[in-house]
């Protein structure tokens, strides 16, 4: 059977679609921005295409390498040399000749002339003991990979809190904006009846051009809340690390639940703190091991030959070898006081972070207890409200109530739509509030990274 050759013109085909395919794996997946936003999805979103995530993943990623480098010091060090050396020098010359086996009786021991060396040199070394600073130095850096992982939990908790908060931001102002749009209507009809009655004769010029400035500061009210629904939507936006994106929103934020526990040490500042403080002990340990001697064993084995004699010898070499400073200037008391100085400030620095936590959660919880009773008012404030006003416009319509009257009741009710929006928004960041502060993310599904005691 015989072999079938693929044309050149295939082959290239072939080799630039291998190419693609491969550039295309390589590329990271983007993620799928939704038609429709949820709270979730937002979150979701944002922890994945931040760049504060990024700058914390990266942050994992030095410390790891940091902790890497530490544990290096488990393992022998090995080097392989390689020289070539000329030289007339009566003793290094002799040297040559001895390694090269070319030793013999016709050779002036003053002048034994040029000689050369080709060498090839492996060496090895082990640090034996050091003072316990390796293995300190290890715990630290590991330390550090703690460290770094809980302030990417802390971020992703934080940005979570934000991206609802944004979200929040943006319902409310999309139902202010209609809130203050119901408004101008309201008083736009009123309006339009205030001049038929005054074309009839039936009320007075200055009620109807009260009605009117009334109408143009609702119109002024309404540009405010379009400005600042704007403004919520660009803000949003940025958290999610987009720009100019046109987004929609689902009409409330669904799966937000109060907080399983109220525990501090849930947070990942805690943990953070407990990680340093971790880590400014095992760096005492580092510095208090400069007072302890370090052991090393050693080793090489060098082949050479030379050239210009056409001689060539191998040689070993292995021991162990001890080190003690038995005065460095007191440098190494200087750096234990520094480190002991350290773990002092940050046992102090972790009183005043429980504290500061404590108060932290107890501040959310009272919020969002407050938010409650809050919200609950002005409910019942917005339904007296929307009463007040319907009665008074039949009223007004039939002459019974005056124009100032009627203005007072439409102002009454907006501003009871209002702060029942604002009421409801405080209570959905307050719970998001309370579940950051109480060390959980925004929602229970959220993929958010954990980090073990």
């Amino acid at each position: 059977m015989r072999n079938k050759v693929l044309p050149p013109a295939l082959l290239l085909s072939l080799a630039l679609f291998t190419q693609a395919a491969a550039a295309t794996d390589s590329q990271p997946p983007r993620q799928i921005i939704p038609a429709h936003w949820s709270a979730e999805e937002a979150v979701a979103f944002a922890l994945g295409n931040s760049p504060e995530t990024e700058i914390a993943l990266q942050q994992i990623a030095s410390a790891e390498a940091m902790a890497q480098m530490a544990a290096a010091t488990n393992y022998p060090l090995v080097n392989l040399n390689s020289e070539y050396s000329m030289t007339n020098n009566a003793m290094y010359s002799f040297g040559n000749i001895l390694n090269q086996g070319a030793f013999d009786n016709s050779i002036d021991f003053n002048d034994p002339g040029r000689t050369d060396a080709l060498s090839l040199t492996a060496q090895t070394q082990y640090r034996i003991y050091n003072g316990g600073r390796d293995t300190a130095s290890r715990r630290a850096a590991e330390a550090g990979v703690s460290m770094a992982q809980a302030n990417r939990v802390e971020v992703h908790q934080l940005l979570a809190f934000e991206v609802v908060k944004g979200y929040e931001a943006i319902l409310e102002a999309q139902q202010m904006l209609q809130v203050r749009y119901d408004a101008q209507q309201a008083i736009a009809s009123s309006r339009r009846v205030a001049q038929e009655r005054w074309a009839s004769g039936d009320l007075l010029k200055r009620e109807l051009l009260a009605l009117q400035a009334e109408e143009a500061q609702a119109g002024a009210s309404l540009i405010t809340a379009e400005n600042t629904l704007a403004l919520a939507r660009q803000s949003f936006l940025t958290l999610l690390g987009l720009s100019n994106q046109e987004i929609s929103l689902k009409k409330s934020v669904d799966g937000l639940q109060p907080p399983p526990t109220l525990d501090i040490t849930r947070r990942q500042l805690y943990r953070q703190i407990e990680a340093q403080e971790e880590q400014a002990r095992a760096q005492l340990n580092v510095a208090a091991g400069g007072k302890k001697p370090t052991v090393d064993a050693f080793g090489n084995y060098e082949v050479e030959y030379g050239p210009e004699l056409d001689g060539d010898g191998n040689s070993w070499t292995a021991g162990v070898k001890m080190n003690y400073a038995l005065f460095d200037g007191h440098s190494t008391d200087a750096a234990i006081a520094a480190a002991q100085a350290k773990v002092r400030e940050i046992s102090a620095r972790k009183k005043s972070l429980l504290l500061n936590l404590n108060l932290e959660l107890e501040r959310a919880r009272l919020n969002l207890a407050k938010a409650d009773r809050r919200l609950a008012v002005t409910q019942k404030a917005e339904e007296a409200a929307a009463e007040a006003a319907r009665l008074s416009r039949i009223q007004f319509k039939e002459g019974t109530v005056l124009a100032s009257d009627l203005i007072d009741y439409e102002v009454y009710l907006s501003e009871a739509r209002a702060r029942r929006l604002t009421a409801n928004a405080e209570k959905i960041v307050a719970l998001a509030n309370l579940r950051r502060a109480a060390g959980y993310g925004q929602f229970e599904t959220s993929k958010t990274p954990k980090v073990e005691n």
